[in-house]
């Protein structure tokens, strides 16, 4: 296992996503638990990226525009970070469904 825990910024739209994302959710009849255990499964994700930063996908290979920024499935939801200069810096928590590359400007 990797020993070495990187340190990470998370940007206040983040928090916003996830408030965005438990209203949806809850807008849809989701129980609670099921809500509790999808924020559990995200902030087990985040942390692994402290430790396994590169453990993500490249945006890159999905748009033109070059970009360091990285994805990581957390069920039908992707968070965008980058890696760099030993900081994981978490962007946003959008739906798959989204049209992220819009979103975060990368058209």
């Amino acid at each position: 296992m990797n020993s070495k825990k990187y340190e990470l910024s998370i940007a206040a739209q983040v928090e916003r996503d996830l408030r965005e994302t438990i209203l949806y959710k809850s807008s849809l009849g989701t129980f609670q638990t099921n809500i509790d255990a999808f924020i559990d499964h995200l902030f087990t994700g985040i942390e692994q990226l402290q430790y396994y930063p590169l453990s993500g996908s490249a945006l890159e290979n999905k748009t033109s525009v070059p970009t360091e920024i990285r994805y990581l499935v957390i069920e039908d939801y992707l968070v965008f970070y980058e890696f760099i200069d030993e900081i994981v810096s978490i962007y946003r928590i959008l739906s798959a469904k989204q049209d992220y590359i819009k979103i975060l400007g990368l058209e």
